[in-house]
């Protein structure tokens, strides 16, 4: 058996001036651990932000991230699928915190939207 440990961080503002639902995730980090919890396999990368592309400043102080590094990142469009092909390396994957979990698939429910809105709807 492993365990997936992931850790993502999101655009974000004081106050919670940015709705949760216009909140984007600019980290992805990734562990798989076994039962002794020795790692089995990492994963990291930037995103860069499509709707807020610009980084707070309470965003950078919070999380460590600054704006050049989300600048040069590739797209959650490129980054999630590859964080699914590092995935399909792993059977027996126990799943991760419940917040991580419901950003991930809003992130990704939100992505496919937005393709298929490119697509004309298909």
């Amino acid at each position: 058996m492993a365990l997936l440990v992931v850790d993502l961080e999101t655009t974000c503002d004081e106050g919670e001036k940015l709705a949760r639902t216009l909140m984007e995730t600019i980290e992805i980090g990734a562990v798989v651990v076994d039962e002794q919890l020795q790692i089995l396999g990492s994963f990291q990368s930037f995103i860069k932000p499509l709707r807020t592309p610009q980084l707070t400043a309470f965003c950078s102080d919070l999380t460590g991230i600054s704006q050049a590094e989300v600048d040069s990142a590739a797209t959650v469009y490129e980054v999630f699928p590859e964080f699914a092909d590092w995935l399909s390396g792993f059977a027996g994957l126990k799943h991760w915190a419940s917040w991580h979990k419901r950003r991930l698939c809003a992130e990704l429910k939100r992505c496919w939207a937005e393709a298929l809105g490119l697509l004309g709807g298909l």
